[in-house]
């Protein structure tokens, strides 16, 4: 009997042994090592979401697919148990969202994750050599090099070396594929002297510095003679965002409408500064114009999106910012600007989101920073937050919004001699909400 009893008992461990090796063969895949791959670790669980330490520095985009596992030892080898697959929801610079859609486990922070992409490689030449490349405006090594995991689709290559003019290149990378960029950077153009002819760039350069008063009618009229609906824009786009100078600008938009009435991106950027001026109904009228003369005009949506905004139509101007991305996806303002509206909303991982994007596209963009400053103040990101109202400020130290960000947040930190600093800043630039903070204070600017 004891025989026989033995016999069972080995006959069942060793039926429940198989079992478990079929078992452990599907699950103990190991870690893939193939190009393309990013790990990180779970950070925190909220019912079917969770957030990862992976963001946009590691080339995390939304709707990126991965998995969750956690490793186990089996003869002194450490192996991977795939216990959950997942998606990515909301992209932030340093972490990320992603909603759980299958698990067969409890997923526990600290578990590992691995997410996969299709992709190549980027290799950088540069003659002189040493130059500093930028990938989507992320820094990465110098010429000569190689960039390896680089997500198929059209990426911006930009190399910079002191002395030199920057090189910069839209490229196409297909999945599997090493593309070979070699660029000549040069030295920059020797200094030109004004032939007699160009008068109305130095009347431009007048105006922009804010003598537009003290330029004769006379001498304005003169050095535009000549010019065509074109360079009436071309010249009301750098008095708006060269030199800050919206009066002079809707002039000559308003020059370039007169010559040209079917203009379309004359009657955007005149919506553009209305918005500025907080003339929001006028805006709008000005939006629908550019839709109506050309329909297939990024730049027209996203500003009667930004005047939807204005007029605190939030869910309009989604809409709006929504189809201008949809015509121009590399619209860094449609992004900022939606950014802005999903703040309002309160749904302030989106806001994040749009706000990354627009500085991934235009890091020099001013207003995206700001926006993305506010979104992680508003998660409780407030260190980061700092960061980002300082990087605007830098690139405008004129908006006085940035100021008053970062005075609210170092005022969350403790920080309360820099964030009095910060509130009489944005008040010295005309800002009312600050304005009205230090009155109620009592306090002078």
């Amino acid at each position: 009997m004891k025989g026989k009893v033995s016999l069972g008992l080995s006959g069942c461990f060793w039926r429940q042994f198989v079992a478990l090796s079929i078992l452990l063969s599907f699950l103990l895949v190991p870690f893939s090592s193939q190009a393309g791959v990013v790990r990180g670790k779970v950070t925190s669980i909220q019912g079917n979401m969770m957030e990862l330490d992976l963001g946009i520095e590691k080339g995390i985009q939304p709707e990126d697919s991965g998995r969750v596992c956690y490793n186990i030892l089996i003869q002194g080898k450490e192996k991977a148990i795939f216990i959950a697959k997942f998606k990515i929801t909301h992209v932030s610079d340093k972490s990320s969202v992603a909603k759980i859609q299958e698990k067969t486990a409890e997923i526990k922070v600290g578990h590992l994750v691995e997410i996969s992409f299709k992709g190549g490689e980027l290799e950088l030449i540069s003659d002189p050599s040493g130059g500093k490349v930028y990938v989507d405006g992320k820094e990465r090594e110098e010429t000569p090099s190689v960039v390896s995991d680089v997500r198929s689709g059209n990426h911006v290559i930009r190399i910079v070396k002191q002395g030199y003019e920057a090189y910069e290149e839209q490229v196409k990378v297909a999945e599997d594929e090493r593309k070979r960029i070699s660029a000549s950077v040069v030295p920059p153009p020797a200094a030109k002297t004004i032939p007699p002819k160009a008068k109305e760039a130095q009347v431009t350069k007048e105006i922009g510095k804010g003598g537009g008063d003290q330029v004769s009618q006379e001498k304005y009229a003169r050095a535009g003679n000549e010019l065509n609906a074109v360079d009436w824009f071309k010249k009301g786009y750098e008095l708006r965002y060269r030199y800050k100078n919206n009066q002079e600008a809707m002039k000559a938009f308003d020059k370039a409408i007169e010559i040209d009435p079917n203009y379309a991106d004359a009657y955007a950027l005149r919506a553009a500064i209305y918005n500025d001026w907080g003339q929001h109904q006028q805006a709008l009228r000005e939006s629908d114009q550019a839709i109506k003369l050309n329909p297939n005009f990024g730049g027209g949506f996203n500003t009667r999106g930004w005047a939807h905004i204005g007029l605190r139509n939030y869910e309009k101007a989604i809409e709006d910012l929504n189809k201008a991305i949809e015509l121009d996806p590399n619209l860094a303002y449609a992004y900022g600007n939606r950014s802005w509206a999903y703040f309002m909303l309160e749904n302030y991982h989106q806001s994040l989101d749009d706000a990354s994007k627009a500085i991934q596209i235009n890091p020099r963009l001013s207003t995206a920073y700001l926006w993305k400053g506010s979104a992680l103040a508003s998660l409780n990101r407030l260190q980061e937050a700092v960061k980002n109202f300082d990087k605007a400020i830098e690139l405008d130290p004129m908006f006085s919004w940035s100021f008053l960000q970062r005075g609210y947040t170092f005022s969350r930190l403790g920080q309360t001699e820099q964030a009095l600093g910060d509130f009489k800043k944005a008040a010295s630039l005309g800002n009312k909400d600050a304005q009205d903070y230090l009155k109620k204070k009592g306090i002078q600017w």
